[in-house]
């Protein structure tokens, strides 16, 4: 606040003792200058307006480019506000929600992928047990064979170790018959 003459004024002490000495020095001003009045509230108070109008927002632009008056700025700035903030969260939750679908896209597409690659691995597994199915017979038909020529075998071997005893015992017979004329002979000789 400034006196008619320009001067600052500073009151010290409490702000509403200030307050009080503003509004003082306000009807103060309206005496020096009496034959103007605030356009507001169309008083004395002071020059062009009263520290009551300014202070309830109650002016507006004096060239009239903008008739608003600034309390009802203040307030549609506060309306406004509040719209950017619910337009905020709004955002806030258009956004959560884009990033919970794509985390929820990323699973599916993960999903996918394991489900394609257990599809393939059933697949081959499947072409496995076939191919297996396919030598099956012929493991048993040669496994068959195998038993049969064994069991040829074993009968050959059983056939020649009877053989062999066969002729260890007419070996065995043979050198009883040498020893028993080897001493006829030599009984013979002496």
């Amino acid at each position: 606040m400034a006196f008619p003459g320009g001067a600052p004024v500073s009151v010290p002490g409490p702000p509403r003792r200030a307050a009080r000495v503003l509004e003082t020095v306000d009807d103060a001003e309206g005496l020096y200058v009496a034959v103007e009045r605030c356009p507001l509230c169309n008083s004395t108070r002071r020059r062009l307006t009263c520290a009551k109008c300014v202070r309830s927002g109650h002016f507006t632009y004096f060239e009239g480019r903008d008739t608003e008056r600034f309390s009802d700025k203040k307030e549609r700035l506060s309306h406004l506000k509040m719209k950017w903030a619910e337009f905020q969260k709004q955002i806030t939750k258009a956004i959560e929600g884009k990033m919970i679908a794509a985390q929820l896209k990323w699973k599916i597409m993960s999903c996918q992928m394991r489900i394609e690659q257990l599809k393939e691995t059933i697949c081959k597994g499947n072409e496995a047990i076939t191919k297996h199915a396919e030598s099956l017979p012929k493991s048993k038909e040669e496994n068959q064979r195998l038993y049969r020529r064994a069991h040829r075998h074993l009968k050959k071997k059983e056939k020649i170790q009877q053989h062999i005893c066969t002729l260890g015992d007419l070996v065995e017979e043979k050198n009883n018959n040498l020893r028993s004329y080897h001493a006829e002979l030599a009984d013979r000789k002496s």
